[in-house]
């Protein structure tokens, strides 16, 4: 019996030793599994990673949603009802890119029904008759998913919809987010005017960095601004980091 005994605790403590990895050491290997997946923009290393054991999860969710990319309403409606389910996760979220990145396809982001989400005045078709603008999904990023990010720091867009008076309506929701301080990126975008970009940087006040990259400008700069303009306040300072 006392060999049975010993028997037991040699196989208890053998099993304590197998649990006992150093926490420093599994953090190294998530992070180091993260750098490869986002070098190779392939997640399943980190998906492997989350379901490893419990202890794994938290520091793999930690990578998996710090870069969070919506290309579409589908994809901001999936990732809407997950952080509703799970709002842990939107906790993690400390980068959010918007729209996409192919250049040759249109500036304007086109809504659910593939219209031009441009303003009324360019809106029309091709035989001259007025066509409505309809909505874009972009516009519900502030509204419905960002009161989910309490974390987020850094917003990315591209190809924005044209400024409407709908589209400034709820874009400038932007603005009672103070938390993205660390960097507003805009690409291949079109505006009305100089006074229309300056009007969408002044949505994110407490910003330090800009980044702007391949924006047409349709208006010169002292032309009257499509929708009421609120300057920086004094003393606001953005470096722009890229200008095309």
């Amino acid at each position: 019996m006392k060999e049975l005994h010993s028997n037991n605790r040699d196989c208890e403590s053998q099993k304590e030793d197998r649990q006992l990895l150093p926490v420093e050491l599994w953090e190294t290997i998530i992070d180091f599994c993260a750098y490869e997946a986002r070098r190779a923009s392939n997640m399943r290393l980190l998906h492997a990673c989350a379901l490893t054991c419990r202890a794994w999860l938290q520091r793999s969710r930690l990578h998996l949603y710090a870069t969070i990319h919506l290309q579409n309403e589908d994809q901001l409606q999936h990732f809407l009802s997950l952080v509703r389910s799970n709002p842990e996760a939107g906790t993690f979220v400390r980068e959010l890119n918007v729209g996409t990145l192919d250049r040759k396809s249109d500036r304007s982001l086109t809504g659910p029904g593939g219209a031009n989400s441009g303003d009324k005045s360019s809106s029309r078709n091709t035989s001259g008759t007025h066509v409505e603008p309809s909505f874009n999904w972009i516009c519900m990023v502030p509204l419905r998913l960002l009161p989910w990010l309490p974390s987020l720091q850094t917003v990315f867009f591209s190809k924005l919809p044209q400024f409407n008076s709908p589209t400034q309506k709820y874009l400038s929701l932007f603005q009672n987010f103070s938390n993205v301080q660390n960097l507003l990126c805009i690409r291949f975008a079109s505006f009305a005017s100089c006074r229309d970009l300056s009007r969408l940087v002044s949505l994110f006040p407490s910003v330090r960095r800009l980044y702007i990259e391949d924006v047409d400008i349709a208006i010169p700069t002292s032309s009257p601004p499509t929708f009421p303009y609120k300057p920086l306040k004094n003393g606001d300072l953005l470096a722009v980091l890229g200008l095309d």
